[in-house]
């Protein structure tokens, strides 16, 4: 369900591995110092400004443009599935219907 939208805007492997390196450096992760949260404002800011030059140099501004603000606008539905994701990881970890790893409940689920 999610790959889905990302086939459709034929990213390649360095325009989606930029956009998954965004989003891995994300300010309102909890447990951050106000310093760090800055640090990883400002190195989340790289790799979408690094992102917006690959897709406008290699499809030029007006359609680079189209393309970086319909990867942008997708990441609210990949917020919205992560959470998902994580509350289903809960339930089945609360029923003893999966034994959660603990370093997917790390990258996952926010806690370890």
């Amino acid at each position: 369900e999610i790959m889905i939208p990302f086939r459709k805007l034929q990213l390649s492997v360095a325009e989606f591995a930029t956009f998954k390196a965004a989003l891995f450096f994300n300010p309102d992760a909890l447990d951050l110092s106000p310093q760090a949260k800055q640090e990883v404002f400002e190195e989340r800011n790289k790799y979408l400004g690094g992102l917006f030059t690959c897709i406008t140099q290699k499809i030029g501004i007006p359609t680079g443009v189209q393309k970086y603000g319909s990867l942008l606008m997708m990441t609210a539905s990949i917020q919205n599935i992560l959470a998902q994701n994580e509350e289903n990881m809960q339930v089945m970890e609360l029923f003893k219907n999966w034994e959660v790893d603990p370093f997917v409940k790390e990258l996952c689920m926010k806690r370890a």
